[in-house]
């Protein structure tokens, strides 16, 4: 990613509106820069700027909104009413912009925030995405990196810079998976923790389930056989002597059934007859028209005549209406032609008029195509000569590359700035590429002798420093090898005492033995030891010294107290000792590094032909003329790449432009003419319409002719039928034609009469059979039935003898239902045991993963990768510190401490010691080696070609200050990033001359202004 312009306004301090293009010559050439002014000034600012164009955020305060700039004022110059910064930035050949901002409303409130997204497409910034959301994804999506990865690969800033190496274990490999995009890794420890306690789980319910189920046993089953046996047999005989209750009781229902259908019978055939005797006149009205029915046919084909002629006087009414629209419809297409030829059309020349209008727009589509086939063949020369310019000049020129003017000031103005770029005469015949070699040769010369110089500066301190301490050390070993002398001597005195006072104290304890003899003594009897029969002392015992027993504790206390300090000493004296070799070792190698730097320089400074006393200032000033002679060089060669491709454009350009404008004259004359409507399609829809109206109107003038002939054949034909319909009508008996269309039932009429008269009949038949099949159904019921028991007492035997069978039956379908559900647990539990045998083979495989990689918060296999990481970073440190500081490499601690960051002291036979324990300069050399490489870390994905450090440089000394600039100069120079530093230090003030100054004003705002060299710009917008 490379930062091509920020323009901002009203942010902090800094009130107004300012603009930097890094594009520009003094910027874009010097590559390294600083960013200076007093503490509070505003440089900060200028990151707080990118990062809010980019990501709505800024890294001292997070993210930025309406809320946070209403409730704590951030961001926002006070007393202003808007803010706003947008950034230009380049990834690969595509250029984008980013643009955040903020006003207030009417009622001086903050309105919403924007923030949009453009991409330049054709010279012009298109807007991608205008949603604050969809902007925020869509630049983590292009750059890929996001906020946090972005401050740690591109804005190095304020307070973050020593974070890394502050942090504990785990914040430290938090902030390594946040900038190298390995969060997979901690989700794959959570999913194996996650996956584990589902499977326990699982395994649990599993093993309740089981828990849960009761099965019976053998003999329980053999019991509830038995009990069911019994139990069916007594169902069996039941439901044999209710099925013989249960026929008599229906055969006595049946025989009032029957009984209650006979009376019905009777009074439906009552009924019917009533129903006869009321159709009797509609059976006239039946006959009457069976009668007349051989007229039937006539009369329908007069009827059908009546209405035939209705109908064609109802059509003759809409054709005639319609042939008026059509004629209509005709002069509205004369009127659309006329209004778009303005001359006047009529019927007779349409067609005429409409060929030489479609003629006439047809040709002048023509040319334009013409012009457009020479316009995209010069836009494809221009094109090609754009793309044989240099890059670097393409970047210049890229905001007016579409303006002749301003190419041609751009080429005179070039010249003039060339002009004021030298070139050594030495230098005079040869060709660019060789000046390059020759000058790259003698920087890298100068280079190589500045940091000889360096280096024989820093031997010969420490060479000095070595000799002083060799000094103390042999001092200090002298006193400690007489401390050990004084002390090994008392020892052996307090061992005399301790061996005297262990003899006292062994009598002491012999004594103290005879106790228990002494009690067993009894006077005249004789002692076992001696014999005697007196024993003075059996009860007045002598004394015993107590105090011995404290004093040989006390002294060997003293004497183990003693050992301990001789084995210090001893430590210490070893450890002294060991120091004063490898110091003596060090300073044999000082002297040799010494000799081969020294005949190094002398080689070096025989071969550039200057003085082997030439100080390190003096060497700096060639070192930085050669630098702007390579610079120069460089200016003169892309110049020389340039100016020919350049004007060619410029007349291809010039040529575009007239052929531009001819085109768009033509397009306006025929856009006057007829707009931006197509030829064909007019054409086709108009000719279409023309013939279609005048084949309707023909068409329509026909079908009334036609008409009117059909309507004449009707009426003769009516006439016709009309006579002879009446004679037929006479001679069977109907005196005309109104009587007989009275007698003549329509066909919905006459089906519901004879339906009606047809189910009577049917009805009558139905009846009687009836009425017969009752009657033998009585008869045979009756024969069948037992008149000494009623039907109540029937009901009742039937309702005790059921209630019986029901209670067998819900016992014995109880005992099947424990079988039942006995044989479905067995089988439960064998499916349970085979799915706990799988899942605790599988939860055995979860375990051992959990164990190796697994927990809640996915730390365990996180710190594992974040470790390895680690190691990767140290490595790509250790590169950049060898460079800067070659005295400290660094790397992880012990096997107990392994997440601890440790120094090594190569200078100190490699001693390893806790990151704490360097000095604060020195800390902020490994923090600034780390930070580059945590930048390389993060930026895997995306090519990173700017870079700003703001972090306090005060805290070093010259020397490494020198070593921090020349490593961050070298590394723009290899790598051709654009490096800013933000920083208030003097020295660097002086070491960096292109500088980005931040000047405080009296009211408490501050301005930007440029600074190169002598030279000092205004970057107020």
């Amino acid at each position: 990613m490379k930062i091509i312009s920020l323009h901002f306004k009203n942010l902090n301090s800094l009130k107004g509106e300012f603009k930097i293009d890094f594009s520009r010559p003094e910027l874009a050439n010097a590559g390294l820069f600083a960013i200076t002014g007093p503490t509070g000034a505003g440089k900060s600012t200028i990151l707080d700027a990118i990062t809010l164009a980019l990501f709505s955020f800024a890294p001292r305060l997070g993210d930025i909104n309406k809320k946070t700039i209403s409730e704590k004022g951030v961001i926002v110059t006070k007393h202003t009413k808007e803010a706003f910064a947008h950034i230009i930035f380049e990834i690969g050949a595509d250029r984008y912009k980013a643009e955040w901002a903020i006003a207030t409303t009417n009622r001086d409130s903050w309105g919403e925030l924007k923030h949009t997204l453009s991409q330049q497409i054709a010279g012009v910034f298109t807007v991608i995405t205008d949603k604050k959301s969809d902007t925020y994804r869509k630049v983590k999506e292009i750059i890929r990196l996001d906020e946090n990865q972005f401050t740690k690969a591109i804005v190095l800033s304020q307070g973050k810079f020593d974070e890394f190496l502050k942090a504990d274990k785990n914040n430290r490999y938090e902030l390594l998976e946040i900038i190298t995009g390995t969060q997979i890794y901690r989700k794959i420890g959570q999913k194996v923790f996650d996956a584990l306690r589902e499977i326990n789980a699982k395994v649990l319910a599993i093993e309740t389930q089981m828990g849960n189920i009761e099965m019976l046993s053998d003999e329980q089953i053999a019991e509830i056989l038995q009990k069911k046996n019994e139990l069916e047999i007594e169902a069996n005989q039941l439901k044999a002597q209710l099925a013989e209750l249960d026929k008599l009781k229906q055969t006595k229902i049946n025989i009032a059934n029957l009984l209650e259908e006979k009376d019905k019978l009777e009074i439906e055939l009552i009924q019917l007859n009533e129903k006869i005797e009321a159709f009797q006149p509609k059976l006239i009205q039946l006959k009457n028209h069976e009668k007349a029915l051989p007229l039937q046919v006539d009369y329908s084909k007069w009827k059908m005549l009546h209405q035939d002629i209705e109908l064609n006087s109802n059509s003759t009414i809409e054709q005639t209406k319609t042939l008026a629209e059509q004629k209509a419809n005709k002069e509205k297409l004369i009127q659309q032609l006329s209004t778009d030829l303005k001359v006047a059309v009529n019927e007779l020349n349409f067609s005429e008029q409409l060929e030489q209008f479609i003629l006439k727009i047809t040709d002048l589509d023509n040319e334009i195509t013409v012009f457009q086939v020479k316009i995209k063949e010069k836009a494809e020369l221009l094109n090609k000569c754009y793309k044989s310019i240099p890059e670097v000049s393409l970047a210049r020129i890229k905001d007016f590359r579409t303006v002749v003017s301003e190419l041609n000031n751009y080429l005179i103005n070039a010249e003039n700035q060339l002009s004021a770029l030298t070139i050594p005469a030495d230098f005079d015949g040869l060709s660019y590429d060789e000046m390059l070699d020759s000058l790259l040769e003698q920087s890298k010369s100068y280079t190589n002798s500045i940091r000889l110089n360096t280096e024989r500066g820093k031997l010969l301190k420490e060479e000095e420093d070595l000799k002083k301490t060799h000094a103390n050390l042999t001092k200090d070993i002298t006193d400690s090898q007489t401390a050990l002398k004084e002390l090994s001597k008392n020892s052996t005195q307090l061992n005399e005492e301790i061996g005297l006072l262990q003899n006292a104290f062994t009598a002491n304890q012999n004594l103290m033995k005879l106790e228990d003899f002494r009690a067993a003594l009894v006077e005249g009897t004789e002692c076992p030891c001696c014999g005697s029969t007196n024993h003075p002392f059996a009860k007045d015992k002598p004394k015993v010294n107590n105090k011995i027993e404290e004093k040989l504790t006390e002294k060997k206390g003293e004497l183990e107290q003693m050992g301990k300090s001789i084995r210090v000493l001893e430590d210490a004296l070893l450890k002294q000792e060991t120091n004063s070799n490898n110091l003596i070792k060090r300073l044999e190698e000082l002297k040799k590094l010494s000799v081969d730097n020294y005949t190094e320089l002398a080689e070096q400074c025989l071969k550039n032909k200057i003085s082997l006393d030439l100080s390190l200032e003096g060497l700096n000033t060639l070192l930085q003329a050669t630098e702007n002679n390579i610079n120069n060089v460089k200016a003169h060669k892309v110049w020389n790449d340039t100016k020919v491709p350049l004007s060619n454009y410029i007349k291809l350009l010039e040529e575009y432009e007239k052929l531009d404008q001819g085109l768009k004259q033509m397009m306006k004359e025929r856009y006057d003419l007829f707009g931006d409507k197509v030829m064909m399609d007019y054409k086709s829809k108009l000719m279409v319409s023309w013939s279609n109206v005048r084949r309707d109107i023909i068409s329509t003038e026909n079908a009334l002719k036609e008409q009117e002939i059909k309507k004449i054949g009707l009426i003769k034909d009516l006439e016709t039928l009309s006579t002879s319909l009446t004679n037929k009508a006479k001679a069977n008996g109907f005196e005309s034609i109104d009587l007989l269309e009275s007698i003549l039932l329509n066909e919905e009429e006459f089906k519901s009469i004879k339906d009606e008269n047809s189910k009577i009949e049917t009805k009558k038949v139905e009846i009687s059979t009836q009425q017969k099949t009752n009657r033998e159904r009585l008869k045979e019921a009756e024969e069948a039935d037992d008149e000494k028991i009623t039907l109540p007492d029937l009901s009742d035997e039937i309702s005790l003898k059921a209630d019986r069978r029901d209670f067998v039956l819900k016992e014995d379908s109880k005992f099947t239902s424990a079988l039942l559900n006995d044989e479905t647990n067995k089988r439960n539990v064998a499916n349970l045991l085979a799915q706990l045998a799988a899942t605790k083979e599988e939860q055995g495989y979860y375990i051992t993963l959990a164990n190796l990689i697994g927990d809640s918060t996915g730390d365990k296999f996180n710190n594992i990768i974040q470790r390895i990481t680690l190691r990767h970073l140290f490595k790509m440190t250790n590169k950049r510190l060898l460079t800067l500081m070659d005295r400290y490499q660094i790397d992880l601690g012990s096997e107990k401490n392994e997440d601890e960051i440790w120094v090594i002291d190569t200078y100190m036979g490699d001693e390893r010691r806790v990151i704490d324990s360097v000095s604060g300069g020195e800390r902020f050399v490994i923090s600034l080696a780390m930070a580059l490489s945590l930048s390389d870390l993060a930026s895997n994905n995306v090519k990173i070609d700017s870079m700003f450090i703001d972090e306090g440089f005060g805290s070093l000394s010259p020397d490494d200050l020198d070593n921090a600039i020349t490593m961050l100069e070298r590394m723009q120079v290899e790598n051709e990033k654009t490096i800013g530093i933000i920083s208030h230090v003097e020295s660097l003030k002086e070491r960096i001359s292109t500088q980005i100054q931040v000047k405080k004003l009296q009211n408490g705002e501050s301005a930007l202004y440029l600074k190169d060299n002598n030279n000092q710009i205004n970057l107020s917008v």
